[in-house]
This record gives C-alpha cells, sequence and structure tokens, in this order.
C-alpha cells in the first residue's frame, strides 16, 4: 500500500473544497494520522473553511470506513495475488 503525502492529501481537500462555495463551511471526520495533522494541510484547511475533526486513538470502531474494509480486507484480498483488477472480474 502507498503512503498518503501531505501532497496528495493537499490535492484531495482542493478538488473537495472547489465542490463547494466558499462560505460553506466543511467538516472532515479523519483519523489521527500524523499525515492528516501536518502545518501545510492544517493551514490549507484553516484558510478554506475546512473544520477537520478527529477520532479519538485507538477508537477505530468510531470510523463508519473501518467496520467495512476489515472484513473486506481480512475475506476478500487477503492471500490474493491477483496481477490485475481485471484478473479478479
Amino acid at each position: 500500500m502507498q503512503a498518503k503525502t501531505v501532497k496528495d492529501l493537499l490535492a484531495v481537500f482542493a478538488r473537495l473544497r472547489a465542490c463547494y462555495p466558499l462560505d460553506v463551511w466543511l467538516h472532515v471526520v479523519m483519523d489521527s494520522l500524523n499525515t492528516h495533522k501536518h502545518a501545510r494541510l492544517r493551514a490549507f484547511m484553516a484558510d478554506h473553511n475546512i473544520e477537520p475533526v478527529y477520532t479519538p486513538t485507538y477508537a477505530s470502531w468510531l470510523n463508519a470506513s473501518a467496520s467495512h474494509f476489515t472484513p473486506l480486507k481480512k475475506f476478500g484480498i487477503c492471500g490474493t495475488d491477483d496481477p490485475s483488477h481485471e484478473y479478479r472480474r
């Protein structure tokens, strides 16, 4: 799995911000990955009316996506060595 960089996250948040008027505050729920709290990302969010809401450490049960992706990874992906997505179809 490739690591998410601050540059990647800035691009995602810029794209998200472009979908809504600047006077609309966006509240984004994120885990406490160190990249999510980087100074450049925090400055961008502050300048663009994006409010980060961090889930508590060791509280993956509060992250709705974790409850979906954990079983998918465990039962659908682990142990596979498929050469491509097309191969799985």
